[in-house]
């Protein structure tokens, strides 16, 4: 299917429901206040909801009730297990089903969790769209994320003003869980690019190139790209606050690997990826960001020049 930048009708969509108030779902939440919607929302720790409300954010005390007071509703949440457990868990997001809802989830989770939340949204009549979202909160705080959308057509319409605010590009990708594989494809790709840079890094260092010098080279070499170029800026300074934590790469590569075993895909770098993180993750970095990866290398390969002289 081709791709396109929805626009829906501002008279449906102008009360929105955000649910899961992480980095990315508070930033979410923040961008459609600025664009001017009535915005609810819930999050199991009400906390993370206080700035947003100071904003003009509504709060809603339980996802069914949340639920009950918008048209369009978005869930941003960890792993299948917590997108199950709004969805069709006590006081889940469906049971308050009711005409004109339309729900959205734009969690990264597998295609078979993402199929349970399908039939149970059409047991109740819920239009469901599956709208991971491509891109890091610095993205997304410029609404220029991009959003890969698979699901009934009606259904990703409906969401053309939400998504006007938050992203860039729409990618229509089908009707069912298109969305969630392709999700789990670029996340293998952003690992596995890390993970290169990582060794580059450490190849160089201890081969006498600078720190700096080389971050310069990299980003202006045939192997440049937007997230080499992003993830140049921190290493400079060897900051590795999480944009995308080590512990969320772990269970998406984990995702991947699952799939591909469903589908018949053989990813053995994939593998070898999901290994290293759980590496990175076990040294104490599964909270960091997964740029520290090159900490990795550098402890695998014992003293070296300080990359920070």
């Amino acid at each position: 299917m081709s791709d396109t930048q929805t626009t829906g009708d501002p008279a449906r969509t102008r009360r929105v429901g955000v649910l899961g108030l992480g980095t990315m779902g508070r930033t979410v939440a923040a961008r459609l206040l600025d664009a001017g919607l009535e915005v609810w929302v819930h999050n199991r720790t009400a906390a993370r909801a206080e700035h947003l409300v100071a904003s003009g954010a509504h709060w809603a005390p339980s996802g069914a009730e949340l639920a009950a007071r918008v048209d369009l509703l978005l869930t941003l949440v960890a792993d299948d297990d917590a997108l199950r457990h709004v969805t069709t868990g006590p006081d889940g997001v469906l049971s308050a089903a009711h005409p004109g809802l339309v729900y959205a989830d734009m969690s990264t989770v597998s295609p078979e969790a993402s199929a349970d939340v399908a039939a149970a949204a059409d047991a109740v009549g819920v239009p469901y769209v599956r709208a991971p979202l491509m891109g890091s909160t610095v993205l997304a705080r410029s609404g220029q994320l991009g959003v890969l959308a698979s699901g009934p057509a009606a259904g990703i319409d409906a969401f053309g003003v939400v998504l006007d605010a938050i992203g860039r590009r729409v990618f229509r990708l089908g009707e069912a869980e298109e969305a969630r594989v392709m999700k789990l494809a670029v996340n293998t790709m952003i690992a596995q690019t890390t993970l290169a840079m990582s060794e580059a890094l450490d190849l160089g260092r201890r081969s006498g190139l600078g720190w700096q010098q080389m971050l310069d080279v990299i980003g202006d070499s045939p192997v440049a790209s937007p997230l080499v170029k992003y993830k140049s800026v921190s290493l400079a300074a060897r900051d590795f606050g999480v944009a995308f934590a080590t512990s969320m790469v772990v269970k998406d590569l984990g995702l991947a690997l699952d799939a591909a075993r469903r589908s018949g895909a053989v990813l053995p770098a994939t593998a070898q990826a999901h290994e290293l993180f759980r590496a990175v993750a076990a040294l104490g970095h599964g909270g960091d960001d997964l740029s520290a990866a090159v900490l990795l290398y550098e402890q695998l390969g014992g003293p070296g020049p300080d990359p920070a002289a």
